[in-house]
């Protein structure tokens, strides 16, 4: 199996940016700044139009990363109409935080807080500061640090997915998802130059505190669980975080497993321990040896707790997941 090559590379980057990135400008982001990524083929949206708080921000890091790359006239008009649109209608004036579901005019439809939802906004506040250098976005990030890192965590140092409105955690059994995000938010604050040299410390976390909540974050994901045998992350775990097989709901996510090696390596690369390298060239291998199809050269989506392919589903960002993490 080859690595990815430069050329396909640019060729990616080209479709992303002058294909792909003209189209969502034109059809994902209404006028009041509301992401509407629920497409059709002919990009026509979805009715009645939603967003979530997960789904602003994702769509605001994918601006965000085109932008970075390649600066137009209007993109950041557009992005802070976006941070505005979740700040006016999806953040809770009494209880903080933000709301997960709301309609275009601004009516919340779902008030409980999901923890993907805020680490997503973490990582959209992390790029849009590294980009603009508004201090606004920096001192949001740090609201929502002080959120993630009080209010969704739970017992085992783990995240929790959803609360109520008032921050009642919900009974409910435990992904490595949002853990998954968590790491990735911390990857961009770290690589804040001021948060490097110490100038800039909102809501008091600094580069210690940083490194500390990544090391938490992996020790509790992987060093602190029973060796499944193949060196894989499952995806569901119990309330007290005990990985849950097929007939509990659980299964392992290939796709996972490779943005985990990536993420793992970057931390390295960033200044985190050394170990983590370790930890991601295992997760790496077991993708590739559970996940790839060598007959098809296409990246299975997920399987069992023995190794067992389930589904016939092919999800192309898999694909995607692996090649950055081949690279």
């Amino acid at each position: 199996m080859a690595l990815v090559s430069v050329p396909f590379a640019a060729w990616l980057q080209e479709h992303f940016l002058h294909e792909l990135y003209p189209l969502w400008k034109k059809h994902a982001v209404l006028p009041g700044g509301m992401a509407a990524p629920v497409l059709d083929r002919q990009w026509k949206r979805k009715e009645p139009v939603t967003t979530t708080l997960l789904s602003q921000g994702r769509v605001m890091c994918f601006f965000l990363l085109a932008e970075s790359i390649s600066p137009q006239k209007g993109n950041r008009e557009l992005i802070e109409s976006m941070f505005a649109f979740a700040d006016r209608h999806l953040k809770d004036p009494v209880n903080g935080g933000f709301f997960w579901c709301c309609r275009e005019d601004g009516t919340v439809t779902e008030r409980a807080k999901h923890s993907t939802g805020h680490c997503i906004l973490l990582t959209a506040a992390a790029l849009a500061y590294k980009l603009f250098r508004d201090p606004g976005y920096l001192s949001l990030a740090g609201e929502l640090f002080e959120l993630i890192t009080t209010r969704f965590r739970d017992r085992h140092q783990g995240l929790t997915g959803k609360t109520s409105e008032n921050w009642k955690p919900y009974d409910e059994n435990r992904s490595q998802y949002p853990l998954m995000l968590w790491f990735e938010y911390l990857l961009q604050l770290h690589d804040i130059p001021e948060i490097q040299t110490g100038d800039e410390k909102p809501a008091g976390f600094t580069k210690d505190l940083i490194l500390k909540e990544a090391i938490q974050t992996v020790e509790h994901l992987f060093f602190r669980r029973e060796d499944s045998g193949f060196n894989l992350l499952p995806e569901v775990y119990s309330t007290h975080w005990v990985p849950l097989g097929i007939a509990g709901g659980g299964y392992y996510s290939i796709g996972h497993q490779f943005a985990w090696s990536w993420m793992l390596s970057r931390g390295v690369e960033a200044g985190m321990p050394a170990s983590f390298q370790s930890v991601a060239g295992d997760l790496l291998h077991s993708a590739l040896c559970f996940g790839y199809n060598d007959a098809t050269g296409r990246i299975h989506s997920r399987i069992d707790e023995l190794g067992n392919v389930l589904g016939t589903e092919l999800a192309p960002v898999n694909g995607l997941y692996a090649a950055r993490s081949l690279r």
